[in-house]
């Protein structure tokens, strides 16, 4: 399995530090093969986790906000509240769900630009 963003990310910290990812794994009192788990998409990536990458490898702000999108793009599940949201944005979300798949590379870019505007 490939490593996502974020594990390639954390990768790139640990060789550049020289940490290997026991060492890695032993200061943030978790388990190898959870980082390793990170790194490949299996696991969600808590906050607090991040948090605690960024203090471990001294990251500034920029880094630990590259960091931070970084996790948010390599989650391997998405969590909507739509407590508060109307019908038609129900709709939409559930419809977005069912067939992002189908999207072709065109409307993926096409639909990206819209969003970000």
């Amino acid at each position: 399995m490939k490593a996502t963003p974020f594990g390639r990310y954390i990768r790139k910290l640990r060789i550049d530090h020289g940490v290997i990812l026991k060492d890695l794994a032993d200061a943030l009192k978790v388990s190898s093969s959870y980082i390793s788990a990170l790194e490949l998409g299996k696991k969600s990536i808590s906050k607090g986790f991040v948090d605690k990458v960024a203090d471990y490898f001294k990251l500034d702000n920029k880094e630990t906000l590259e960091l931070s999108q970084l996790a948010s793009e390599s989650q391997p599940t998405v969590k909507l509240d739509l407590k508060d949201s109307s019908d038609t944005e129900k709709e939409l979300v559930v419809a977005f769900a069912r067939r992002y798949r189908e999207l072709t590379e065109e409307q993926q870019a096409k639909l990206k630009q819209l969003l970000e505007g």
